[in-house]
């Protein structure tokens, strides 16, 4: 049987790239791991991405050094949850008074955790919600510890020597944008199709 270990990544879309950096690079507190013109990826915690895509930013597939990422989008308000320790929430409604964002819900889980609910600048939905929400995110389990920096360099460092020495995501300054040709060819690629 084929298993999944867990979402590596999720994906919000945003009109405005630089507020969203700033809601959740400075305000929510949220590590970046990767900016260019297109998007933002911030470390969520537990081996997990937080991606911010600029909407249209990702309409086109995205060539690049290790393969082709096909193209993606999306519109409306987007909801995602972040997982915070109980002793936080407070914390968390003090930082959010402090900041003018309102409180638009809160919920008292029947496992014993708490959510509060409040947009952001784009009017998707952010959710902090303490253990004992679901069933695999209850009070008396343990999260694990994201890892410290020492390791995510190194884990860095031998993903760039696979790659020959090309940084992965790739960074703005890595040269012209990169489209769908393939340079070894010079052809189009074109997406492959799947028939039902």
């Amino acid at each position: 049987m084929a298993k999944i270990n867990g979402i590596l990544e999720s994906a919000i879309y945003v009109d405005d790239l630089e507020r969203a950096r700033a809601f959740y690079g400075e305000l929510i507190g949220l590590r970046s791991m990767h900016d260019d013109q297109r998007m933002s990826a911030y470390d969520a915690g537990n081996h997990s991405a937080f991606l911010v895509f600029a909407r249209g930013g990702s309409t086109t597939p995205a060539r690049l050094p290790g393969g082709l990422i096909p193209p993606h989008d999306g519109h409306g308000p987007l909801h995602v949850a972040f997982a915070i320790p109980d002793d936080q929430l407070p914390v968390w409604e003090q930082r959010l008074a402090a900041h003018q964002i309102a409180i638009e819900g809160r919920v008292s889980w029947p496992r014993g955790g708490e959510s509060i609910y409040f947009r952001d600048p784009e009017g998707h939905l952010v959710e902090l919600a303490t253990p004992g929400l679901w069933d695999n995110y209850l009070k008396d389990a343990p999260m694990a510890a994201a890892d410290d920096d020492r390791k995510r360099a190194e884990q860095e460092r031998r993903i760039q020597n696979k790659q020959g020495g090309h940084h992965w995501p790739p960074r703005a300054d890595d040269g012209p944008p990169l489209d769908d040709t393939d340079r070894n060819t010079d052809k189009v690629i074109k997406p492959s199709r799947r028939k039902p």
